[in-house]
């Protein structure tokens, strides 16, 4: 409808003999930028890389990566090639997706068809229902905003998730071009849960967004060497109840003096920084945040850690 409605208007102008040789040419770049807006793409840039840390259950850590190899065409549709590794070398997974106006498919193989993964048009309080191998896993809408990532506005969304599949509800964040943040496909929607602890995206990174961190990776090439990317030598905090929905309380093991307290969102955004005396146990209020996912980060003389709470 908007393309016949433009062809009729450079029609009508290129009789006007007074604007023929300017005004079409502005309407044919319109119609060229609209045609453009309207095809879908490949999800991300190739060498695009995802950092997931990942914890065993019984202590120990190790990551898990996501690497876009290149594009490839699948049923008509400009695709990425993402490849999944465990430890950055050993090969795990390959998924094909590809973005449209907002809206990221996934391809199903078991179906051999897409599906229609993340949809950030949508607002609060929707619902989405994705059919993965014959099971229906579904998610919320809790919270939507806008928030600036290397001078882009980026969409995220703090979303309630259950799975049909034996999983239980659980919640999560997704971020415009970015993807899951417990990890690129959250667990709950493809069924494949796994044995270990998932401590969400460290850091992303490609040509058109930039660097994108929460905080603990400095950069996205950086390799394991044993233990968790952060200062083992250093005292630990430990936070709790963790899922929490009115009080956070963050315990410091033989701590004094002034500490830095800062609570980020699934963004980067700050939203509760504080500077506080170190105490054996310290209640924060969190009961005004959004559901979903935060970092914090505690900064002093002999500490410098870093953790992830879920608020319910």
């Amino acid at each position: 409808m908007v393309l016949f409605f433009l062809s009729i208007l450079a029609s009508y102008l290129y009789k006007t003999a007074d604007m023929v040789k300017t005004i079409p040419a502005i309407i044919l770049a319109l119609l060229l930028t609209y045609t453009a807006k309207s095809q879908p793409r490949p999800y991300a840039e190739k060498e695009a890389i995802w950092y997931y840390g990942e914890e065993i259950i019984d202590g120990g850590g190790f990551y898990v990566t996501y690497s876009c190899t290149g594009d490839t065409n699948l049923k008509g549709f400009n695709c990425s090639v993402i490849k999944q590794f465990f430890l950055g070398t050993t090969y795990l997974s390959t998924v094909i997706m590809y973005e449209d106006s907002s809206r990221v498919f996934l391809y199903n193989d078991s179906i051999k068809s897409f599906i229609k993964l993340f949809d950030f048009n949508l607002n609060i309080n929707d619902t989405v229902r994705i059919n993965w191998h014959g099971n229906a896993s579904q998610y919320v809408i809790e919270s939507k905003r806008h928030n600036i990532i290397n001078g882009d506005s980026i969409i995220g969304m703090s979303i309630q998730g259950y799975s049909a599949c034996g999983g239980s509800n659980t919640n999560d964040s997704i971020i415009q071009h970015i993807g899951g943040f417990s990890d690129l496909i959250p667990e709950f929607i493809t069924c494949n849960f796994t044995w270990y602890i998932m401590r969400g995206l460290y850091c992303f990174e490609d040509s058109l967004l930039g660097h994108y961190s929460t905080w603990i990776a400095p950069r996205c090439d950086y390799t394991w060497e044993g233990i968790n990317p952060i200062n083992q030598t250093l005292p630990q905090i430990v936070i709790y109840p963790n899922p929490a929905s009115t009080e956070l309380n963050l315990q410091l093991p033989f701590q004094e003096g002034e500490i830095e307290i800062i609570i980020s969102d699934m963004l980067g955004q700050k939203v509760i920084e504080k500077d506080l005396m170190a105490g054996s146990n310290i209640p924060l209020d969190i009961s005004f945040l959004h559901p979903g996912i935060y970092s914090i980060s505690v900064d002093g003389e002999n500490i410098s850690d870093f953790s992830k709470f879920i608020k319910e």
